[in-house]
């Protein structure tokens, strides 16, 4: 009977062991698909949606908003930043896109890691398909 018993409490353990790590890995797939279709949104998308002002301001004290690129790794991310005078500038990530770091020239390497500015939607897209291709 203990023996019965035993073999039992065994099995029941394994089964819910196995199941743990089943759902585990498939709770982490998940979490990766979304994560990687989150990213994937097109520049064309996101940027109708915060676009800034193509009009430049008449005066320093008008707020601004303008695109930066980063390479970040293999990724270059675009963020849109919000400028009022006299406050930090606040950045919103926007996107980012996948680039072939070894195919980039070291200066345009080290000005991406310091971050380029754009101040219209034409200068970015300008710049993604140089890039993106």
């Amino acid at each position: 009977m203990n023996n019965k018993l035993i073999k039992n409490t065994i099995l029941c353990i394994s089964v819910i062991l196995f199941l743990t790590a089943v759902g585990c890995t498939a709770y982490y797939a998940t979490v990766r698909i979304l994560q990687k279709t989150t990213v994937s949104e097109t520049a064309e998308a996101v940027i109708s949606n915060t676009a800034p002002e193509t009009a430049p301001p008449t005066s320093s004290v008008l707020p601004r908003d303008y695109y930066i690129a980063r390479l970040k790794g293999s990724n270059i991310e675009i963020s849109l930043v919000h400028e009022n005078p006299g406050e930090l500038p606040k950045e919103k990530y926007l996107y980012s896109f996948e680039v072939y770091r070894n195919g980039i020239p070291e200066n345009d390497i080290s000005d991406l890691t310091r971050g380029i500015i754009f101040r219209t939607r034409e200068e970015l897209a300008s710049f993604e398909e140089d890039f993106g291709s």
